[in-house]
């Protein structure tokens, strides 16, 4: 009896293996019949993302008679892909798994599928959104594929060849909107880190590897590849030019999947590389035409830096360059921090750079190993106008200087320059912006004058809808106020470099250590300077008090005074009042 048990269940293991054998052959072997499905969608994909919204590990039962419609833009054809298809449609994409290998098959790219979603999972894996089935193994449910004998109860196959073309996007425009979609990323390159690098491990291992490329503005991305891919061992490609992929994610890690190395022909000069043609900061500009654009490669501009970075009133990837007086100006994101000072007059190389707005504000892409200083200690004149004129010509005047002339300011944080102020010249009225943190401007706590200022410079400049000017530093602050009275203004004209200082009225005390107050000159300035420096001393206590000031017929004083020290041991200059 037990030889007789055993014979019948082998039997019918070898009877069950056979019919599934056949539908494996049915589905994915016999050759192609495209017939109508005779079903239509009912929902898009989007909408069904929407329906089912899951978080990280989190699976959805579909209860819904929901159906979608997709074109397949990846499969397995070359194994970069393992048991899974990805569809969009004109909203969205997904990636839908199956338990089956060789779908490119009956999946090739630009084939029609319609999904009969009612009975699947919306799972998310790693805040990668799929659909899929459910196993619990050990008391844990997890997403599994779709088996292939049920396969045609999920998805009917439509017509073939549908076009698939790829939505041109840019890296900063990348979010889950785009997830499983063919995406095309323009003007990019393979990190010289990872140039000596094959797609994947094509040892024993055959692990997944990551291969990060970037763009002429040094955004990047990476470039994952199964080690069971057919092109694994195929050396990453050396130059410059359009990658076509799917994009997924890992969590918060953006990668993209390609399907073969067609979808990276890299074959154009890379960043930097090769002769360059002068383009005028004007012409660069009028690339744009409202959405995010690639400059032609070998490009370059020059112009005058006119944001001061030791002012920390612009973020340290950004530079504000002006090509002229009265000439065209841009914001140049760099890929790093630079080291760009007022008044260099620079050589960029902005072949490749990523052309778009961040809040309204135009700006180009480059990388600093583009940056070529000309020269040092330039200036630009700015335009003089009214705030009315600003305000009129402001998207011609984006990142150009302009001054502005008795102008008063309100608004601001506690009477301070920082945060949003408020600038009228009698004609009209702008937002004066000055950054605040702990990474803001040096002068954001800075008390702004009262009453009517004889001039404020700024940068013009917008955030979003609202028109603003920006300054650069407190000498974009015109001396004094016409509204009210100097009490005291002491420029150190007339000093004598490295003899005590001797000003009439101010009194010069060396309390501890000998050392007084000096006169100095450099490159036409005048200052009051001090070091214990050769003194032989170890501690120096100096005084350099003002003439008495009355305050009795004054209100909303305020003092303002410039200080630069180097090679201290951290006592720099204070200033007390009485």
């Amino acid at each position: 009896m037990k030889n007789r048990s055993f014979l019948s269940l082998s039997s019918l293991a070898v009877i069950l293996a056979a019919v599934f054998a056949m539908a494996c052959k049915k589905n994915f072997d016999e050759p192609e019949t495209v017939t109508n499905p005779g079903v239509t969608a009912n929902t898009t994909i989007k909408q069904l993302k929407q329906l089912y919204t899951t978080a990280s590990g989190e699976m959805k039962l579909i209860t819904d008679d929901i159906i979608i419609r997709g074109i397949v833009v990846g499969n397995d054809r070359t194994g970069n892909i393992y048991k899974s298809i990805y569809i969009q449609d004109s909203t969205a994409g997904i990636q839908i798994d199956i338990d089956a290998t060789g779908l490119y098959n009956i999946f090739p790219v630009g084939r029609e599928v319609f999904v009969l979603a009612k009975g699947l999972y919306v799972a998310n894996n790693a805040a990668m959104v799929k659909l899929a089935t459910r196993v619990v193994e050990n008391g844990t449910p997890s997403a599994a594929g779709i088996r292939g004998i049920y396969l045609d109860s999920y998805i009917k196959r439509g017509s073939l060849n549908n076009p698939v073309v790829p939505k041109v996007v840019t890296i900063s425009q990348l979010n889950n909107d785009y997830q499983a979609m063919l995406i095309q990323l323009n003007g990019f390159e393979v990190d010289p880190a990872d140039l000596n690098k094959t797609f994947a491990d094509t040892s024993v291992n055959k692990s997944s590897t990551n291969i990060n490329i970037e763009n002429c503005s040094g955004q990047g991305i990476i470039v994952r590849t199964s080690g069971y891919a057919s092109f694994a061992g195929q050396k990453v490609p050396q130059g410059n030019g359009n990658v076509t992929a799917i994009y997924t994610v890992f969590n918060s890690t953006k990668q993209l999947i390609i399907r073969d190395t067609t979808d990276m022909p890299l074959n154009g000069p890379r960043c930097g590389s090769g002769p360059t043609t002068l383009m005028n900061i004007s012409d660069v500009r009028a690339l744009f035409t409202g959405t995010p654009t690639t400059v032609p490669a070998g490009k370059r501009i020059t112009g005058i830096v006119i944001s001061d970075r030791s002012a920390k009133n612009i973020v340290d990837q950004n530079a504000v360059i002006q090509q002229g007086n009265n000439q065209a100006g841009i914001v140049v994101r760099f890929s790093s921090a630079h080291s760009l000072n007022l008044g260099d007059s620079v050589d960029i190389n902005v072949s490749g750079g990523t052309l778009e707005e961040f809040s309204g504000l135009l700006q180009v892409g480059a990388s600093t190993n583009g940056i070529t200083v000309v020269s040092t200690g330039k200036s630009i004149t700015p335009r003089v106008a009214t705030i009315a004129q600003v305000n009129t010509n402001l998207e011609a005047w984006e990142s150009t200087l302009v001054k502005v002339n008795d102008v008063t300011v309100t608004g601001g944080t506690s009477g301070n320059w920082g945060g949003n102020t408020t600038w009228n010249d009698g004609t009209g009225t702008i937002t004066g912006f000055t950054r605040t943190g702990t990474s803001g401007a040096t002068f954001q706590n800075t008390p702004y004058p009262t009453g009517t200022i004889s001039s404020l410079t700024g940068i013009v400049g917008q955030f979003n809808t609202t028109k603003q000017l920006s300054l650069r530093n407190l000498s974009d602050v015109g001396t004094g106020s016409s509204g009210g009275t100097t009490l005291l203004d002491q420029n150190f004209a007339g000093v004598t470099n490295n003899a005590d200082l001797a000003i009439t009225g101010w009194q010069n005390i060396a309390e501890v250590g000998g050392v007084k107050f000096k006169g100095g000159t450099f490159s036409g300035e005048s200052f009051t300077k001090i070091t214990a420096f050769s003194s032989a001393q170890d501690v120096v206590t100096s005084w350099l008090i003002t003439p008495a000031i009355n305050l009795n017929g004054t209100t909303n004083e305020v003092l303002t005074f410039k200080t630069i020290d180097g090679y201290d041991n951290g006592a720099t200059l204070k200033v007390y009042y009485s």
